[in-house]
């Protein structure tokens, strides 16, 4: 027996998605801080993914 409640979509966390987001911009301004000229590619690395995860929160589809 299928409940109604379970043919619904999962309902998302727009405030939790919030919390999130600016949680991964505090940090992603905190990286680059941290940059310097040379031997920070690992922190550009860390940079984009943080910046593609956040557009995944926002339903923002990336070029890729």
């Amino acid at each position: 027996m299928t409940l109604y409640s379970d043919l619904r979509p999962p309902k998302k966390d727009f405030s939790g998605n919030l919390i999130r987001i600016s949680i991964l911009e505090k940090e992603i301004e905190y990286a680059k801080s941290q940059l310097q000229p040379h031997d920070t590619g690992h922190i550009h690395t860390a940079i984009s993914w943080l910046e593609h995860r956040i557009n995944e929160l926002k339903g923002i589809k990336d070029g890729s």
